[in-house]
């Protein structure tokens, strides 16, 4: 299992979470953001 974690919830790390996501055995684990605002969407939108 390879496990990632996200500093930063901007539009370049929505694009390298839709590309983990086809990572066989990849899970995001962890996320982080000075903006809650794009940290729960973030969040909501893959599901961490």
């Amino acid at each position: 299992m390879y496990k990632c974690a996200f500093l930063g919830c901007g539009g370049r790390a929505r694009g390298h979470a839709q590309a983990y996501q086809h990572v066989e055995g990849g899970e995001i684990v962890a996320i982080c953001d000075m903006s809650e605002d794009l940290l729960n969407s973030f969040g909501d939108d893959f599901k961490i």
